[in-house]
């Protein structure tokens, strides 16, 4: 398989990784970006020349998103959600515009999706959280513009992407600074699930969804979700610490207060399993934490 692949945000941490991996799998890429040499300008909202790109392509891949590690003020609130929304509107709009339109749409969302669920086990056919919680309103919303346009010769699904641990962005970096400095406890109780994925494998299952027939929600979760105590523990002992000071939840929200993360990006727990992609044959390089943190670290 081969031909012209276009991702839309791809001068990000994941966009980079993946469009090296397509061109080493023999396609052509197009980066649509609003910075970034060599990409094509978009400003994520509305149609420009980037829409020719999309005739005759392989497919076209959507990773646009303003990042969600914030403070969650009602403005920031409402840039998470248009730079998703409105990112597939015209993704969606550009598809219904050319005469051969791309073969596949790949569209990004979350495990927010599920919102805070305990232990219990997350498929792709789990219903959403409850949509009093901003992740979960958001994920739906990002998942329902995608959802509306009927695209009878684009196949259409997308990824609910977990943590993706990588060593040069996403959150690997800085909880491997915390757990050197001490400060690599549990958060909270410990108890809330942390559905990570190795950045290889994140890669690995958008290639495996644009060459496999599949369509709708895909977990892009490793198979082995891990509660936050024992991630924490497990990358302490790659790095030789034993102990690492906890952060309670009053300090987690007074740090929000501050400007930091908004807590229930950490303190919601997702119990997330990739069970679509494990049964159409997907094999995962980094199936277990203790073997993607060896590869990290």
């Amino acid at each position: 398989m081969s031909g012209r692949v276009v991702i839309a945000g791809g001068s990000g941490f994941i966009g980079r990784a993946l469009s090296d991996a397509l061109i080493e799998a023999g396609f052509t890429t197009a980066i649509l970006s609003r910075r970034g040499a060599g990409a094509l300008q978009w400003d994520g909202a509305t149609p420009g020349v980037w829409v020719t790109q999309l005739n005759g392509a392989v497919g076209v891949i959507n990773l646009t998103g303003e990042p969600i590690a914030t403070k969650w003020t009602h403005q920031k609130q409402q840039e998470i959600i248009n730079s998703r929304v409105n990112s597939t509107n015209a993704i969606g709009n550009a598809i219904l515009a050319v005469e051969k339109p791309p073969k596949v749409w790949i569209n990004g969302s979350a495990v927010g999706f599920y919102g805070d669920r305990g232990d219990e086990i997350l498929t792709e056919d789990s219903a959403p959280g409850a949509m009093d919680n901003f992740l979960v309103s958001t994920c739906v919303a990002w998942e329902e513009a995608q959802s509306k346009f009927e695209t009878p010769n684009t196949r259409q699904c997308c990824l609910r992407t977990g943590v993706v641990l990588g060593k040069d962005g996403g959150a690997f970096p800085e909880l491997k600074k915390l757990a050197n400095l001490f400060l690599g406890g549990k958060a909270g109780s410990g108890n809330q699930y942390m559905p990570w994925i190795h950045l290889e494998d994140i890669v690995g299952l958008f290639l495996f969804a644009l060459k496999n027939e599949l369509t709708g929600p895909i977990n892009g979760t490793a198979p082995e979700p891990v509660t936050n105590e024992k991630f924490m523990s497990t990358l302490r002992e790659s790095v030789g610490k034993k102990f690492g000071l906890n952060a309670p939840v009053f300090s987690m929200r007074l740090a929000s207060a501050l400007g930091a993360t908004d807590p229930d990006v950490i303190l919601c727990s997702q119990r997330a399993i990739p069970k679509k992609a494990m049964d159409a044959g997907y094999e995962f390089r980094f199936p277990t934490l203790a073997a993607a943190i060896e590869d990290l670290r």
